[in-house]
């Protein structure tokens, strides 16, 4: 869709969909700006007390560039949404946690993009 929308550069390239529990998360990119490098499942999500959802990464650089720096590590994510208790903060919290663990694991200079819906209800 996005390669034949009226005005569309054409370039629309999609990373690999895993059909994960819960919730998926797609991840498209435009080929001329940026090369796919690969995707990762960090951690595969389930019922109480695990997260709900897959964790996965895409990783891309930026095109013309070949050092560390022009790479990004992609954090899709649609965390638990509050309900009721604490096993939902516990589980929202796990999963930040496992991001922000895979995330120091990445080669030096690497850079990394957290999008998503955290579900924090309020600011406290």
């Amino acid at each position: 869709m996005l390669n034949t929308a009226p005005g569309s550069p054409g370039d629309w390239a999609a990373g690999p969909f895993v059909n994960g529990p819960d919730t998926d998360a797609a991840f498209f990119y435009r080929t001329s700006k940026v090369q796919f490098l690969g995707m990762t499942v960090v951690a595969v999500g389930g019922l109480s007390p695990n997260h709900p959802r897959n964790i996965q990464r895409y990783d891309v650089r930026l095109v013309g560039y070949t050092g560390p720096g022009a790479t990004i590590a992609c954090y899709p994510s649609h965390m638990k949404a509050q309900e009721s208790g604490t096993d939902d903060d516990n589980r929202r919290l796990l999963e930040a946690q496992r991001i922000r663990a895979n995330a120091e694991t990445l080669p030096a200079g690497w850079q990394f993009l957290y999008g998503g819906d955290t579900n924090v209800q309020t600011s406290t």
